[in-house]
């Protein structure tokens, strides 16, 4: 059964024996209510590498006083809004 109206969820955990772990929990509580997660929108990764999730960019770096956690328009949602001027915001010529 294909669930098209998704529910977004991000799962942050301390390793990646705890990700694969909730990961396998999150497949088989779905997998009883006749749900699956997308194989291709699923990953599991290290925060540090970042990830896109709902027009974000979120990712964690290391700096001198500890780590800092970023969040940003994604470049595709740049791209998107770019070059888009409501109608009512136009200039005049």
């Amino acid at each position: 059964m294909k669930f098209l109206g998704a529910t977004y969820l991000v799962v942050l955990t301390e390793t990646k024996q705890q990700a694969q772990s909730i990961y396998e929990k999150i497949q088989s509580y779905l997998s009883k209510r006749g749900l699956e997660l997308s194989a291709e929108k699923t990953r599991v990764t290290h925060i540090e590498n970042g990830f896109d999730f709902l027009g974000f960019s979120i990712r964690q770096y290391k700096t001198w006083q500890g780590n800092k956690l970023l969040i940003k328009p994604s470049k595709d949602s740049e791209r998107k809004d770019k070059g888009y001027v409501p109608y009512h915001e136009r200039p005049a010529h």
